[in-house]
């Protein structure tokens, strides 16, 4: 695979990620219900495991398009 193909795979994975992401912060992928005075739900996806592969993703993405250096953000 080239370069230029792995770049167009992980921009369809990003985007693919992001409209996940968008899904669970809309209510798509959470589930609450009521069963006789005691309340359960259910979550059909992790959004931080999501947000932790689109920040690998982009940093191969910013690793493929010859980008260096280090991106650092806040931990909280």
């Amino acid at each position: 695979m080239t370069d230029e193909e792995r770049i167009t795979e992980i921009e369809i994975e990003i985007s693919e990620i992001k409209a996940a992401m968008k899904a669970i912060r809309l209510g798509g992928q959470e589930y609450r219900w009521d069963s006789g005075g005691s309340q359960r739900s259910v979550t059909m996806a992790d959004y931080q495991a999501l947000k932790n592969e689109l920040q690998g993703l982009r940093l191969k993405l910013r690793e493929l398009n010859g980008e260096t250096g280090q991106v650092l953000s806040a931990g909280w």
